[in-house]
């Protein structure tokens, strides 16, 4: 299987913005790219976010086979996207524990009234 990695950690600061987030043919950069790499033949791609991680996120959100990894040291350097892009996403949360039975809704009624 062959997993694409960008790196799109950097608050692009310099730039004003970040640039994952840039307009590339009408889509945000780290669109472009991810695309890019799945058209090239990769099954997977991992984004390693970082300043912009919800931005980004959003950005990627329903693009098949793609997964965004946040970088909590992305402040430290490209290296630490570098290595992180290296292992895979968390799984995701379980879903909460409710014992308790779920109740359909019930249409409104006028208080005082069965």
């Amino acid at each position: 299987m062959a997993l694409g990695v960008v790196l799109a950690a950097g608050s692009g600061r310099r730039m004003g913005q970040a640039k994952a987030l840039l307009d590339w043919g009408g889509v945000p950069l780290v669109v472009w790219q991810a695309r890019s790499l799945i058209s090239g033949g990769c099954e997977k791609v991992l984004v390693v976010t970082g300043a912009e991680h919800a931005a980004v996120g959003a950005a990627l959100e329903g693009l098949p086979g793609v997964a965004a990894l946040y970088n909590p040291d992305h402040r430290s350097g490209r290296s630490t996207s570098v290595r992180g892009g290296g292992r895979p996403p968390p799984p995701p949360s379980p879903p909460p524990n409710n014992t308790e039975p779920e109740t359909p809704p019930q249409p409104p009624r006028e208080v005082g009234k069965s």
